[in-house]
């Protein structure tokens, strides 16, 4: 069954370009260490400006040996200096599951 991990983002207004530019360089690390499917879902209803990031595994091993790579992943670490020195959004719910349908 295939793993997914996602996170819902609250983008701050008019960062909407900048956020997207952080997802699309997140996407190609993401990608390089294992996840085998990424989207970025623009919500066209509820409170704020909210995306969502998710990230898609083969299973739950997959995942795991993200993790583990991405806490170490120089490009990963350096991405999130940047990010946190001038956020373009802010989390609001993060979550991981296994997609019974797959």
């Amino acid at each position: 069954m295939m793993f997914v991990g996602r996170t819902v983002w609250e983008v701050n207004q008019g960062r909407e370009g900048d956020f997207i530019g952080v997802c699309r360089r997140s996407t190609e690390i993401h990608k390089r260490l294992g996840a085998v499917n990424v989207a970025l879902i623009a919500h066209s209803t509820g409170p704020g400006h909210l995306m969502t990031y998710v990230l898609t595994f083969e299973n739950g091993a997959g995942y795991g040996a993200f993790v583990d790579a991405l806490a170490s992943d120089s490009e990963w670490l350096a991405l999130g200096r940047e990010f946190v020195a001038d956020p373009p959004a802010r989390i609001v719910s993060s979550d991981t599951g296994t997609n019974l349908l797959s």
